[in-house]
């Protein structure tokens, strides 16, 4: 297991850590397994992992990373489903 890994885990597992901030060992390995296709993790994941590598300082640049691809991923597909298919398109 990866240092940064193990620490994250350690770390989001402690009795420090707030109700609602802990995730799972599952969850933090599925969200770094290279062998699934790549799927954005969750807030609370990322903020752990940032935790776990000691990079509470950087909570808030991460944050606001993670917001502004969210939005970004969401108004693309937003956009995405309101533009006609090829099919739409040839029918005309």
């Amino acid at each position: 297991m990866d240092a940064a890994l193990a620490h994250a885990l350690e770390v989001s597992r402690s009795p420090g850590t707030r109700a609602g901030e802990a995730v799972g060992a599952s969850t933090l390995c599925e969200a770094l397994d290279i062998r699934k296709p790549p799927k954005m993790p969750s807030l609370k994941v990322v903020m752990a992992f940032i935790r776990g590598c000691g990079g509470s300082e950087e909570l808030t640049r991460w944050t606001t990373a993670w917001r502004r691809i969210r939005m970004t991923r969401t108004t693309t597909s937003n956009v995405t489903q309101l533009l006609p298919t090829a099919d739409q398109r040839r029918a005309g």
